[in-house]
């Protein structure tokens, strides 16, 4: 009999971004002269200290792109973690039985997360709002990108709704009417539902 694993989730620890934190001012912006350097993370009021070294590799088109160096792994990244209950922070390979909050949540709460960070990413400040307007700064191509993968998410959601309708509730009418009431998408359940034959 196997042992139960039970996985940490990522984003319920602390997280460092390079990228964010030279967007933030917290980090210099302008790091031209050095290929690398040291960063001392503290927090006094839980008594945690570590120094992160981060180094610099050329772009194609000129600049440098920044990166942590994993204290664990060695590894280069973007991103570190520090989970509950680690000790210090470190990359995303470094971590054992961790997982993003989405691979915690049913197909369902996928759809709502993706819509909503869909939102985020449009400037939307009302994440439960309809689909919002292309941001002045934006591209056409680009903002039509993002409406297919709303619509696709809304689709995802439509097609759960369906199923369940048909799996839960159908036995609610009556079998000779089954035929002539199973809707083909959500407007037809709606219009089902509101009418009172479902």
């Amino acid at each position: 009999m196997s042992r139960d694993r039970q996985r940490i989730c990522l984003e319920h620890g602390q997280r460092l971004d390079i990228n964010q934190l030279r967007r933030d001012g917290i980090m210099p912006r302008d790091l031209s002269d050095s290929s690398g350097g040291t960063l001392s993370v503290k927090y006094p009021t839980i008594s945690f200290e570590q120094e992160i070294r981060f180094t610099s590799r050329p772009r194609h088109y000129g600049g440098r792109q920044y990166y942590f160096e994993c204290p664990i792994t060695g590894r280069l990244a973007s991103v570190l973690y520090r989970p509950p209950g680690a000790k210090q922070f470190a990359s995303r390979r470094a971590w054992r039985n961790v997982a993003y909050a989405t691979q915690f949540a049913e197909a369902t709460s996928r759809a709502h997360m993706a819509k909503a960070k869909i939102c985020r990413q449009l400037g939307s400040v009302d994440e439960w709002d309809d689909f919002p307007p292309k941001p002045r700064w934006m591209r056409w191509k680009t903002y039509e990108r993002w409406r297919e993968r709303y619509q696709l998410q809304e689709k995802r959601l439509d097609d759960a709704l369906l199923h369940a309708w048909r799996t839960r509730w159908v036995h609610l009418s009556s079998p000779t009417d089954f035929e002539s009431i199973e809707p083909r998408d959500v407007d037809d359940l709606l219009d089902l539902v509101n009418s009172g034959r479902a």
